[in-house]
């Protein structure tokens, strides 16, 4: 696993978002309602379009909570039945892969790469990230995970 690294400037998200377990069946059914939510009056979507998902593991509870949204201006309106997640500015290592290895990228990163890297992880959420054409078959996605240097 060959990251890149980048430091990136905060981040809002507006979506739908719900408490689980890592790796839940939950995560993808919250794509289905994000998916047909076509009727929802979303806030105006910036930095290119796309779809983030945005991800904070809990370890005393072992909950994780994850929304799935788009970036919005920082003061946008929160569409009723939707949160704000506002993501601090911080360093990512950022791994590409594609929809059907997430898991397994998850995995690889969390026990492989993570425990040998020259750096460790850092505050605040993990991202995925859906290129504007997140609604075709065998997507790429990104994910960025937040680091720290030592």
């Amino acid at each position: 696993m060959n990251p890149r690294f980048e430091a990136r400037p905060a981040l809002t998200v507006v979506g739908y978002q719900i408490d689980t377990k890592p790796m839940s069946p939950e995560i993808g059914e919250l794509w289905g309602k994000f998916g047909s939510a076509h009727d929802v009056q979303w806030p105006p979507s910036i930095g290119g379009g796309g779809a983030y998902g945005v991800m904070q593991y809990h370890e005393d509870t072992g909950v994780l909570t994850y929304m799935a949204g788009i970036p919005v201006a920082p003061d946008a309106q929160v569409p009723e039945g939707m949160h704000k997640w506002d993501v601090p500015e911080t360093e990512y290592a950022i791994f590409s892969t594609v929809l059907d290895n997430l898991a397994e990228t998850f995995t690889k990163i969390y026990n492989e790469w993570l425990p040998n890297a020259d750096v460790d992880g850092g505050t605040g959420p993990a991202l995925e990230w859906y290129g504007p054409g997140f609604h075709e078959k065998h997507l790429d996605v990104n994910v960025l995970i937040p680091i720290r240097r030592r």
